[in-house]
């Protein structure tokens, strides 16, 4: 018995529909940094807020507010993560903190996360500055929770924890205790995650190695910190030509 066999052979007049979409273009944001200048400005001011609502029902988020700030430009740490981060993942002796959790809003307000990727799962040392600030706050904070007694409904043992011990809103952190304070000092076109920006700069600019940086803000590559701090790439090839005339080669 035999078997007929069709050949349907490809007519190349047909087109391609892919080659008919547009792809979509690469939209780059304008990165805003701080100056040291700035930076002192900032931290201060969020520090005298404190010590002015010290007696207030809110003394606790003005202060939460301010270590918040004080992370991410210590750390490069996200929005998401900063307020995710819990006290089991400070190591207050050894000076790091590890990044294993991230605030996400929901319809059931702001829940628990874990970091989606392996390079966004990282721990970062910290200087002796920032230790030395989340250890006097701590101790605030754990007075201020036995001020509270019941009323203190703190399971997770948040860091940056609101007047009754949960997380600190996102929105309500930046509408009340961030951004009038950035408009204050004329500084309104910064954003929190600018912070972010303002540390892996003043790293780079410190001549730090890109590597590092790329791992300190959980970046999946180096060549996507390169991209996004490609400014700062001139005056890292200036330092290594600089180097090999220093050598000789």
């Amino acid at each position: 018995m035999r078997v007929k066999c069709r050949i349907t052979y490809c007519n190349s007049s047909l087109k391609n529909p892919i080659k008919l979409t547009k792809p979509p273009r690469l939209i780059t944001t304008e990165i805003h940094t701080l100056s040291l200048d700035e930076i002192h400005q900032l931290t201060s001011t969020m520090k005298q807020q404190i010590s002015n609502n010290i007696s207030s029902t809110y003394k606790i988020n003005y202060y939460a507010s301010y270590i918040a700030t004080k992370i991410a430009l210590g750390t490069g740490m996200r929005l998401g993560e900063v307020f995710g981060l819990c006290w089991d993942c400070v190591d207050l002796i050894h000076g790091t903190i590890s990044v294993r959790r991230t605030i996400q809003t929901s319809t059931k307000g702001q829940v628990f996360q874990d970091t989606k990727t392996k390079t966004s799962r990282r721990c970062i040392p910290i200087s002796q500055e920032l230790q030395n600030e989340l250890i006097t706050y701590k101790e605030f904070q754990s007075n201020y929770a036995k001020e509270l007694g019941d009323k203190w409904a703190d399971s997770y043992g948040v860091v940056i924890s609101g007047t009754f011990g949960k997380i600190l809103s996102t929105s309500n952190f930046k509408s009340r205790y961030f951004i009038p304070i950035l408009k204050q000092l004329g500084l309104d076109h910064i954003t929190f995650h600018d912070l972010r920006h303002t540390h892996a700069t003043l790293l780079l600019s410190q001549k730090i190695n890109p590597k590092i940086v790329q791992e300190r803000l959980g970046h999946s590559t180096i060549t996507l910190t390169l991209d996004t701090y490609s400014h700062l790439v001139p005056d890292i090839q200036k330092e290594t030509v600089k180097a090999l005339d220093n050598l000789g080669i």
